[in-house]
């Protein structure tokens, strides 16, 4: 899988995705790579340019819009998903995403959604994931601007 993106001129910032038969130019394409166990191809986008994006602030808490782009190993569009992925699902078999409001989201390579659930500290506030481990049930989660490791 490769990401080209042009140095100058009116293509900066919208770089080309190849890999097999997908070749995809997106804007802000950020992270990119492949279900797990398939040939699919997933691309997450950034975009900063919302007035709600506050460039000072740690980039974790940021307000831009992260999309995820799916495309099939044949290179047709499969669809997209208002969210970034955090993580690849248990069984390998799909992804978690989570979105603007800190819902996790788990989409199989098909694109259908499996389930939907939200983390929420015992004092009912919302939990920010930041990185998770579902095998082994460990998350990161940013509150009070720390990164606190918990388990669920």
């Amino acid at each position: 899988m490769t990401r080209e993106e042009a140095g100058h001129g009116p293509f900066v910032g919208y770089p080309v995705y190849e890999a097999g038969a997908v070749s995809a130019r997106i804007l802000n394409g950020d992270t990119f790579g492949f279900w797990p166990g398939s040939h699919n191809v997933f691309i997450v986008t950034e975009d900063n340019s919302t007035s709600t994006y506050d460039a000072f602030a740690p980039e974790r808490r940021r307000s831009s819009i992260r999309r995820t782009w799916f495309y099939n190993d044949d290179g047709s569009f499969a669809g997209w998903i208002d969210a970034a992925r955090i993580a690849d699902t248990t069984a390998l078999d799909g992804m978690i995403f989570v979105d603007r409001k800190q819902t996790l989201t788990s989409v199989g390579k098909d694109c259908n959604v499996r389930d939907v659930l939200q983390f929420v500290w015992p004092s009912g506030e919302i939990a920010q994931p930041e990185r998770i481990f579902p095998d082994v049930r460990l998350g990161l989660f940013v509150r009070n601007e720390h990164l606190e490791l918990a388990h669920w």
